[in-house]
């Protein structure tokens, strides 16, 4: 029950905050002309930086890196919920099989995402 509802709540409540928050997006021309020409892009983010754009950039045909641990786990199953592909794998597990994995989608027309800075900073 827990798996089922945690993730639940916690996409409802990212919808909830995104609709509230206001942004700007810079270069969303740019990101629509190469997807038109299909080409495929990789977003690269900081984990601190993840929750606004985890509801800006959901339903979009992305797919990301999700760590093996349980809290990726928890992350994998939020992010599920909002659309996006999820690819397990880090830098310190299974990182070869994380980034083969988003070649692939990639390569079946997905865009992808991860986090630069790794899960400690």
């Amino acid at each position: 029950m827990k798996n089922y509802l945690i993730p639940l709540l916690a996409s409802w409540l990212i919808r909830i905050i995104g609709r509230t928050v206001k942004t700007e997006v810079i270069g969303q021309e740019k990101v629509e002309e190469l997807n038109a020409q299909g080409k495929r892009l990789v977003y690269a983010f900081w984990h601190g930086r993840q929750f606004l754009l985890a509801y800006h950039m959901r339903n979009r045909e992305i797919a990301l890196m999700s760590s093996l641990s349980r809290d990726g786990e928890h992350q994998s199953r939020i992010l599920h919920r909002l659309g996006y592909r999820i690819v397990r794998g880090s830098a310190s597990r299974a990182g070869i099989r994380g980034l083969l994995g988003l070649i692939k989608e990639m390569k079946s027309g997905y865009d992808s995402t991860f986090a630069v800075d790794g899960p400690r900073g």
